[in-house]
Parts: structure tokens; sequence; C-alpha cells
């Protein structure tokens, strides 16, 4: 009796034990998944009504004044946050309705749109003309840097972020070639590629190849780089004189193998390319030329090769590997018309024996051999 009674006594705490087990299992899972919702639920569920409202008219007003954002855009931006905010159950999104709101998104759409932005191609006769004023007899090294920024810049299609600096001293993490990254290749047959930061032993006919690689530009994955590479001679044998005068900054600049490439050392201090002197050398080309200042700044300079490229008919993948462009679409905005562009088109549907009447019957009306059977058009998908 006493054995029946400790075993039931026991079975009954082991029961007690397994339901506070589970009781506890469930309270913890409970807490964790509340802990869970609480740390990566965002805080706009729990939103009241008013404060999403006042939230929504800062964000209308930020995006009219402080953003610049052009007034036809703000509709469609407010449409995205309220699709996002029903979709993640957010119980207050008839602030989106509220009165008061759609004042001010009527009030903002009345501002005067902003002025739509002209970015015209740099012609080579302005990029020549920045060259020659700057490497006179008289030029300074900053004057040089400037130049062969110019020329780097125009010849590798470069976006500004990748070859001068925003500030007088440079971020470390920066797209800018650094010395180390523009080489020189012996033509001795040993293939040995010298830094641009040690060239001041060597004559330029010493080399053969004129090389740039570019580890951190915008749409290169990171570590993995792109080279580009030029012979220090053209076809005839001449020196090529983009490549000549890299060449020569390179020998006549003090730098360190970490410095940027555009950039030297005097008196102790490192003096780099700005992207201010980008800019002003090219608006002040700009006028020289007649043009509207306006119209260019350092992105002309990206824009001027494909336009080149284009007018020669060079194939769009060749310029979209010429800007390291990763679509077509992309590629083509920095594509502007030329005379030579819009004529060579003028020639070709100028010509009436390429698509005729006999190329309509042959291609779109099929035969019938039935007598009473009507004509069917062939459609091509």
């Amino acid at each position: 009796m006493q054995k029946y009674f400790t075993n039931s006594i026991n079975s009954q705490n082991n029961n007690k034990m397994k339901k506070l087990t589970i009781s506890q299992k469930s309270q913890t899972d409970s807490s964790l998944q509340n802990s869970t919702n609480a740390k990566y639920t965002p805080n706009y569920k729990n939103m009241q009504y008013s404060e999403l409202l006042e939230k929504l008219l800062m964000f209308v007003t930020y995006c009219a004044y402080e953003l610049k954002c052009n007034v036809r855009s703000i509709p469609s931006i407010m449409s995205s946050i309220r699709y996002g905010m029903v979709t993640r159950l957010v119980q207050c999104c008839t602030a989106f309705d509220d009165e008061i709101l759609k004042a001010v998104k009527l009030g903002a759409s009345k501002l005067p749109a902003p002025a739509y932005r002209t970015r015209i191609p740099c012609t080579l006769d302005m990029i020549n003309h920045i060259i020659q004023v700057n490497t006179s007899i008289a030029a300074t090294m900053t004057q040089v840097m400037l130049a062969t920024g110019i020329s780097m810049a125009f010849f590798l299609c470069l976006r500004s972020s990748e070859y001068v600096s925003r500030t007088i001293i440079p971020i470390e993490d920066t797209h800018q070639f650094l010395s180390s990254a523009v080489e020189f290749m012996l033509n001795d047959g040993t293939r040995t590629f010298i830094a641009s930061h040690q060239l001041h032993n060597y004559d330029f006919g010493q080399f053969s190849i004129l090389k740039f690689s570019m580890l951190h530009a915008k749409n290169i994955r990171n570590d993995f780089g792109v080279p580009m590479w030029f012979s220090t001679t053209d076809a005839s044998g001449q020196s090529v004189p983009f490549v000549r005068l890299v060449y020569l900054w390179a020998r006549h600049s003090q730098r360190l193998g970490s410095d940027p490439f555009l950039s030297f050392r005097a008196n102790g201090k490192l003096k780099c390319l700005l992207y201010k002197d980008i800019q002003f050398a090219v608006k002040q080309a700009a006028t020289v030329f007649n043009l509207d200042a306006t119209w260019f700044d350092t992105h002309s300079l990206r824009m001027s090769a494909p336009t080149i490229a284009r007018a020669a008919h060079v194939s769009p993948t060749n310029i979209m590997s010429m800007g390291r462009w990763k679509s077509l679409p992309a590629s083509l905005l920095y594509q502007a018309q030329s005379t030579q562009l819009n004529n060579s088109i003028l020639s070709v549907v100028n010509n009436p024996t390429l698509f005729t009447t006999e190329d309509i019957l042959l291609s779109r009306v099929l035969a019938s051999n039935s007598k009473s059977a009507t004509s069917t058009v062939r459609r091509f998908l």
C-alpha cells in the first residue's frame, strides 16, 4: 500500500514536472518570439495616426526643399511608402488620406520644377586646349597634374571619383589610381613592370606598355579590378602623346606608392588634383569656344570618348567595355548625337534599294494553292 502510494505520488510529481517543463518551454518560446518581434518589427507598426501624419508632412517638405525632388515624383514616392506600410499591416495608413497632407502635396505640386540638367560632352579640341595651356614651358606642377588628369579622364573614360579628390587630404577609401596601380612595362623582353613612382632613372624609350589597374571603381567587384593598357608608340613608331604625358608626370612628380597617382609631394605636404580644379578647367574651356559653361561639368569628359566612338561606328559592346557600363541603356546616356553620326544614318536610310516593294511581297504575303483562299499575312514575333 505504501509502495503504491509512493509510486502514485511520484507519478503525479512527474506529470506536474512534465507540465511545468512544457509550460516553461512554451513561455520561453513565447518570450523569444516576442523579443524577436520586438527586435525585428519596425517601430512604425505601433505608430499612432498623428505621429505618422507628422512624419509624412515632414517627409514631403524634405523632398521638396532639401532633396530638390521633381514635384512630379513626390506622389509616386508617397504611393510607394503607403504600399510598403499596407503590406506590413500598419494600422494607421489612413493618415495618407488626411486633408492636411493632401493640401501639402497640392502645394508641393505647384512648386516650380527643377531646371533640366543639361550635360554635353567635351570635344577633342577642348581637351587639347586644356592640355596645351597647362603644359607650356612655364607651367607649374599643379598645371601639369591638371593636364594629365584631363587627358586620363578623356582617354580612359573615367568618372571624377576615379581620378580626383573632393577633399584636400584624400580619403583612404578612395577610387583613385594609386601610384602603384600605374605601371610601365620594359621593352627588354623580361615583361618587367615599373611602378609610376619609381621611374626617375628610366627613359621613355625603355618602355613598351603603359598599364592602369582600376581596383576600386563603381561597377567593379571588390579586389577584382579592371586593367587597361596602351602601347607607348603608334603604328608608325611615333610616341603616343597621351602615354608620353603620363610618363612625364610620373617621372617628374615626387610620390609614394600609396599616394594617389595624380598628386605630388612638396615641402613635406601632399597636394592632390581636386574636383573643383577639373570643373573649373572644363567650364573655362567652354567659354573659350563660345559655349555655355553651365552645359559642362566633370562628367562631360566621361561622355566625350563614347560620343566620338559612336560617330565612328564602334560596336555598342566595345563602348560599354570602354566606360565599364553594365547595360546598354546606361551607356547610351553618355553618347550624344553628332553630325557625322546623323549623316551616316541619313545616307543609309536614303538608299531606295535597301527595302523595296518586292521585299514586302516576298516576306509578308504567303502563296496559297487554293484559288478561293484569301491571302494570309505572316507575322514575325
